[in-house]
This record gives C-alpha cells, structure tokens and sequence, in this order.
C-alpha cells in the first residue's frame, strides 16, 4: 500500500501572485484613497479647479514612476528591509520601517472611521460604529493573515466588479452632467489648483508602497505596469472629480461629505428602478477591504516577522487597538478638518521623503556595483563563495646522475 507522502519530499508551497494581482492590490487601495477619501478636501480646497490639479500633477506623476522603475531595477526580488539596512545601515532601515509603519497604522484607521461612519449615516443609523468597526476589523484581519496571495486573488475578483458599477453610473448620470460648470478656468488663480495639487499627490505617492510587493510576486514590476498603474489612478480621481462638479455646481459639491456617494444618489435606470445607491455599498465596502488588508499587510511585511503565529499577534494587536480607538467619541467635523489639513499633506511630506531616499539609496547601490537582489540569491543569506581550486604541483623530474 503506497502512501501519498514521501519521505522526504517538502509540501509544494502556493505560488506567488503575479505582477498583475499585485498591480490590481495597488489599484483597489489608491484608488479607494483618491476616488473617495481625498475628494471632499480637494474640491473644499480647490472649488472649480478641482479638475485642473489632476492634470497638472501628471508630469510629477509620470517622474515619481520612472523613480519607482529604477529603485525597482535596483531592488531585485530581495525584500526592501534587507536592501535599504545592506546598502544604507541598520538605522536608515529602522527608519524607514517606523515612517511606513506609522503611515500605514494612521491610514488604517481614517479608512475605517470614513468608511463606518459613512455606513452609519447612510444605513445603519441606530447601529454604534463600534459594532460595524469590530466586524469590519475581524474581516480585515482574517484576509490578511492568509498573507498577499488571497489579498491578491480577492482584488483580482473585486476591481473588475467596482470597475464596472463605476462606469455603468458615470453613463447613466450623462444626462444630468452641464459640463459648462467647470469654466472659467483659474476662477481665483493659480493657488488654489497648486493647494489641491497637495491633495492628488498625497494619493498618487501612495504608489510607492508597490515597491514592497516585488519580492512576493513572481516578476518585478516594470515601466509599462508602473505606467498604466500610475495613469489609472488619476483618471479615477479624475472621474469623481468631473461628475460632481457638473452634476452638483462646484458650490453645492463643496458642501457634500461624500460626493462619490451622492452621484449614485442620482441615477436611475428608466421608470421603474429609481434608486441604485446599494451598488455603492460594494464598490466602498471591497475598496475599503483591500485597502485595509494591504496596509496590514505592509504593517507586518515591514518588520520582517518570521513565524505565523507571530504575525497573527501583531496583526490581531494592531486591530484591536485601532477598534479601540474608534470608540472615543469624535467629532465628525474635527475629522474632517483633521484629514484635509493635517492627515494628507502629512502623507504627502512622509512619502515624497521615502521616495527620494529610496532614490538616493538605488543610486548608491548602482554605483557599488553589488547585484546581490538582481542575481535570483536568496534575500538576507551571504554571498556564496566559490571554493578556491587547489593548483596542482608538476612533479619534479630527477635527472640520472653520470
């Protein structure tokens, strides 16, 4: 009788996702950010212009994603920790761990508190947001726990679907859009399109959190992925934009708390279906879910822990402290003004700094010419040495006296 398991013969690990999954974790989780949380502060900031902030921060867009291709080049599939602490010391690296680290916590938990209090106004009126924050938690926590392959495999089920209600309720409320409410240009200048240009980049430079995935997808990330990503991410903070200037007047949308969610307030589908809103419900509950998840997960992933259990406590810690902390009674109006003028541009400020350093340290190591994390040899193990041939002595012939 023969037995399955052989003696000897390791389980097969799961393979890892692909750029593409990984590309779509990115796209759900900056998405979410500049699609829904950034666009009340922008349009407060910026009024009509709003649309204009987007595409002036293109060109800014399209250098922060060549820096990202040649910090990508550089990095190889070795882990970013281990990269940053063999090419620029323990203390940078330790640096960069707690400035992610704490941007990753801090936008945890303004995605949950947004995303709950949303629900509670909107549809759950008598429920407390410490109920809807605890099952919103435990879900997140679970996902992530299981490690960036199902992260990957559920985003690569959710944004096809999100994508499609976005385009189905951007067609359908065509017939309320007077696109003549985006002019004039420059209403009150140029400052108000370069203070919400703060804004989209806060978003935008969230991209650089990609390169933390490279070592658990099976190829790196090149241009043409950086690319699309990049320009995929400000033609949805575009969309939003647009519609809720030339469907509400950009006085009336200033006013609104949530103006992604007041364009599904609009639409109806011919006489009969007059009320479309509950497919919002999943495209903000899926965006809201992945990007919990990915921060979680680049929680953990920045500290390099090693075994399960481990990472389960460190996970389950952090949940339940951020549960916890939803709890205190906060105003939704110092909330607001918290995002807008302090949680944004601190984002900004914190990710354009990680991005140069990471530049400035991809640079470093081009010019040392070390190709450890390019060279396929497994991150954190010494370089093998080659052992040194022994050279074989020539015998020595002896000459026959005469």
């Amino acid at each position: 009788m023969t037995t399955t398991k052989a003696r000897g013969v390791k389980p097969m690990k799961s393979p890892k996702p692909t750029l593409l999954q990984g590309a779509m974790v990115m796209m759900m989780s900056a998405g979410m950010a500049n699609h829904v949380f950034i666009l009340p502060a922008l349009l407060r900031a910026t009024g009509r212009d709003a649309w204009m902030c987007i595409i002036c921060t293109a060109p800014i867009m399209l250098l922060l994603l060549l820096t990202m291709h040649f910090i990508a080049k550089k990095l190889g599939d070795e882990p970013l920790i281990h990269w940053i602490s063999r090419h620029a010391g323990r203390t940078v690296s330790v640096v960069f761990q707690v400035m992610l680290t704490l941007y990753a916590v801090v936008n945890i938990f303004s995605t949950m508190y947004e995303t709950m209090l949303w629900v509670r106004i909107n549809f759950l009126l008598n429920t407390p947001m410490g109920i809807t924050s605890l099952f919103l938690m435990l879900v997140c926590y679970r996902a992530s726990s299981k490690g960036l392959r199902a992260i990957a495999n559920t985003a690569g089920i959710l944004l096809p679907l999100v994508c499609l209600f976005g385009f189905t309720i951007a067609s359908i409320n065509l017939k309320y859009k007077d696109y003549n409410q985006l002019l004039p240009m420059l209403e009150h200048g140029i400052w108000p399109v370069i203070n919400g240009m703060v804004y989209v980049m806060a978003g935008a430079f969230e991209l650089i959190l990609f390169l933390i995935l490279q070592s658990g997808l099976r190829s790196r990330i090149n241009l043409k992925t950086l690319l699309i990503l990049g320009f995929s991410v400000l033609f949805i903070t575009f969309g939003p934009v647009i519609g809720a200037i030339a469907e509400f007047n950009p006085y009336e949308a200033i006013h609104q708390r949530f103006p992604a969610y007041e364009e599904w307030r609009l639409a109806t589908v011919g006489k009969f279906l007059s009320q479309t809103d509950f497919l919002s419900i999943f495209q903000w509950l899926a965006g809201s879910f992945l990007r919990i998840c990915f921060l979680l997960y680049v929680t953990v992933e920045m500290w390099q822990i090693k075994t399960e259990r481990q990472k389960n406590t460190a996970l389950l810690f952090i949940c339940v402290v951020l549960v916890l902390i939803g709890l205190a009674p906060i105003s939704d109006v110092y909330m607001h003004q918290y995002t807008g003028e302090w949680l944004y541009p601190s984002n900004l400020v914190l990710l354009s700094l990680a991005a140069a350093g990471l530049a400035v340290i991809a640079a470093k190591a081009g010019r040392s010419g070390d190709t450890r994390g390019q060279s396929g040899q497994q991150p954190g193990q010494p370089r093998q040495q080659q052992p040194k041939q022994r050279k074989l002595r020539k015998p020595r012939v002896h000459g026959s006296g005469g």
